[in-house]
């Protein structure tokens, strides 16, 4: 059965679109040097990606075409580029300009949610900068085999996801007609990892 988040994160995409499409067309655009290489969008369940659509980049530009059946959030990874774009796919048109530097700094075009994205992890920075450094510090104790520095940085931990899930409220609060926000719910309701887009996109 399809899950409740996903039922809802339909609904609130079908509400702001005038005229539903069926299909989703994500055209691109990248640097001609990596011209030959595989692109994918995948999601990841259980640490393990399932691809939902792959491509060629050809002359600096490669296409994905399909249909999901509902909205939900995915990765964009470019083989010979570092790093993974996170994306919100549904069924619409949209564009993206793909930074082969920094692939998180890409421009996307014509979608509202994936701006919302962008902006939301832009605010998150500082929680992601600090679960970073937390669990840099958990593996030097861990190291030296410190129990008193280990318990002390899960005591961290623990206020820092406290923290991250008041975040997530404040922002479901304040955009409550989005599918960023549905997703968001959903992830703090069946208590998954506090960060919504993290390094479970491993590199190709």
């Amino acid at each position: 059965s399809t899950p409740l988040y996903s039922s809802a994160a339909s609904d609130v995409y079908k509400r702001q679109e005038k005229e539903p499409s069926d299909s989703y067309k994500i055209s691109a655009t990248t640097d001609s040097f990596i011209s030959g290489s595989m692109a994918r969008i995948f999601r990841v369940d259980n640490r393990k990606k399932n691809v939902l659509d792959s491509a060629i980049v050809d002359n600096g530009a490669f296409v994905f075409e399909g249909s999901v059946t509902y909205p939900d959030k995915f990765y964009l990874t470019i083989e010979n580029v570092f790093g993974a774009l996170p994306l919100i796919v549904a069924n619409e048109t949209f564009e993206i300009e793909i930074k082969t530097d920094s692939i998180e700094g890409s421009k996307i075009k014509g979608s509202k949610e994936n701006k919302m994205v962008k902006t939301y992890l832009g605010d998150l920075k500082y929680l992601q900068d600090a679960y970073n450094e937390l669990s840099d510090e958990y593996k030097v104790f861990k190291q030296k085999a410190d129990e008193d520095g280990m318990k002390a940085i899960r005591i961290s931990f623990d206020s820092l996801v406290l923290e991250a899930v008041k975040f997530d409220v404040k922002f479901i609060e304040d955009n409550p007609n989005t599918t960023l926000s549905a997703l968001t719910l959903e992830r703090i309701t069946m208590a998954k990892h506090c960060l919504l887009y993290t390094s479970d996109a491993a590199d190709e």
